[in-house]
């Protein structure tokens, strides 16, 4: 039997690679992705040029790749271009899950010079604690000992994950306007210390920042975002301003930070955050469940009641407050501007009635 010309190729270029054991741009591209191989076939990109390699960049880093799969790629760039030295800035950028392979004591020999190339490792979530050091190290010394006092906002944006590498003491230092205009790209960190939490927390309530959170609309609590975990109380925060919390933050918030929160704090989440909060099926308590569902299917009544009118509240306050400093309890007696508004809204309705019946 004949086999079609195309099958045949591809059973040939099959065999070739497990006869050979090398790895090509074109085996990555067919499969759309290096978490496609295993860690031994990925060590078979060592046969290829630099130039073949270049071109693949992104497909080898674009999903999650094991511990095993991201060394075996990292080895491979290694051994393609000499040393990490050589890798280029623009290759470093565009690596994604392979940064995670790369040995602590590779960080000092790589060119850090771009600000986008430090931004590409600031958003890396899951380099451990000596990777993130090391590579703290290395950008404070290519970048001439320029210390957190002297970060612009730009800068603290650029750094993101990496500022969790920093002691307390020295994110203390940080001018508060500079973390003011870089906290919406410092949102979603995670993993820092608790510490280092409180200090950017202490940053977000300072005057030159935010100030203080009895102030807070959704603007400033979505800019604010995980570091909300390390305020002094959550409690204090308006119960609108929640409306602010996204999905991605309420996935980087400890639960300790919900449960802090008010039942009606809980209740003015967007669906989106509700539903992100109810599948990480934390123990809340049967009341602020409740009030998470209401926030996740919009019928929350402590939403309506907080944006009730003036009308409402003034009618409200007069017509259920027993007599007062022996005061009668008669509306009209008690408070004639609010009768007279009361007559006028109730003639309105009865206009409003006749017109509709005609």
């Amino acid at each position: 039997m004949t086999l079609p010309l195309g099958l045949f190729l591809l059973f040939l270029s099959h065999s070739i690679r497990t006869s050979t054991g090398t790895l090509t741009c074109a085996d990555v591209e067919e499969k759309g992705s290096g978490a496609a191989f295993r860690a031994e076939e990925l060590a078979g990109l060592t046969s290829l040029e630099q130039e073949d390699l270049k071109k693949c960049t992104v497909l080898l880093g674009k999903e999650r790749l094991s511990p095993n799969q991201s060394l075996a790629i990292w080895s491979a760039f290694i051994e393609v271009y000499g040393n990490a030295e050589n890798i280029p800035e623009h290759e470093l950028q565009q690596m994604g899950w392979i940064k995670n392979g790369i040995p602590p004591s590779h960080f000092a020999n790589l060119t850090l010079s771009d600000i986008d190339t430090v931004a590409s490792f600031g958003r890396c979530k899951e380099l451990s604690s000596a990777q993130m050091e090391n590579l703290r190290d290395a950008i404070s010394e290519q970048w001439l000992g320029k210390g957190l006092e002297d970060f612009t906002s730009y800068d603290l944006a650029a750094l993101r994950q990496i500022l969790c590498s920093y002691n307390s003491t020295l994110i203390h230092i940080i001018h508060p306007d500079a973390y003011k205009d870089a906290a919406p790209e410092l949102a979603t960190i995670s993993n820092c210390s608790q510490d280092v939490v409180r200090e950017l927390a202490a940053l977000a309530t300072d005057e030159r920042a935010f100030g203080s959170p009895r102030g807070w609309t959704s603007v400033q609590v979505g800019s604010v975002g995980c570091i909300l975990a390390g305020l002094q109380s959550i409690a204090d925060i308006p119960a609108e301003a929640f409306e602010g919390l996204t999905a991605n933050i309420v996935e980087c918030l400890p639960s300790e930070t919900f449960q802090e929160m008010t039942n009606l704090q809980v209740a003015h989440l967007s669906p989106f955050a509700a539903n992100a909060l109810s599948r990480r099926k934390l123990a809340l308590g049967k009341d602020k469940n409740f009030a998470l569902h209401e926030a996740i299917t919009g019928g929350s009544q402590a939403k309506k009641s907080s944006t009730t009118s003036s009308l409402d509240k003034a009618l409200s306050h007069e017509q259920f407050n027993p007599q007062r400093d022996g005061q009668p309890q008669n509306i009209r007696e008690l408070n004639p501007k609010a009768a007279a508004v009361k007559r006028d809204a109730i003639a309105l309705m009865s206009c409003f009635f006749w017109i509709v019946g005609i």
